[in-house]
């Protein structure tokens, strides 16, 4: 089966990994998990949320680790993408909040987008942090 040359748009940032934040993900998600085990072991609501939290977990520090969004800043709207092309989201206005350190963007009623300062090179996070701090 052959597929379509996907389409490209110029100044596409693709995500990288976030090893240390993945990995503070897990060890945080750990520390929970004991923290309810300690709290009631004998529980099955206890167990039960345990499992809940280390999947959650475990699902997040996934998405972070092998992030498949590429973003296309044009002008005062955000383009977020899939690498097949696929357009995941598009934000004309600014949904979320910046700081120096994380970056989250509304994309959606009950989705956002994360993105870490190692996530981009210095430029894009410069640009990204400036384009969501835009009135």
């Amino acid at each position: 089966m052959i597929q379509a040359p996907t389409p490209r748009l110029d100044g596409g940032w693709v995500l990288r990994p976030a090893w240390w934040m993945a990995c503070l993900v897990v060890l945080l998600t750990q520390l929970a998990v004991w923290v309810l085990a300690q709290a009631g072991a004998s529980s099955a609501w206890v167990l039960v949320g345990g499992l809940a939290v280390e999947a959650h977990g475990l699902g997040v520090a996934y998405r972070l680790i092998r992030p498949n969004k590429i973003i296309y800043l044009q002008d005062k709207s955000l383009l977020v993408c899939d690498h097949r092309g696929r357009k995941y989201a598009h934000v004309q206005a600014s949904g979320g909040f910046a700081s120096p350190f994380f970056i989250g963007i509304a994309l959606g009623r009950y989705r956002h987008l994360g993105v870490f300062p190692n996530q981009l090179s210095c430029e894009q996070f410069g640009a990204l942090l400036r384009w969501v701090r835009w009135p």
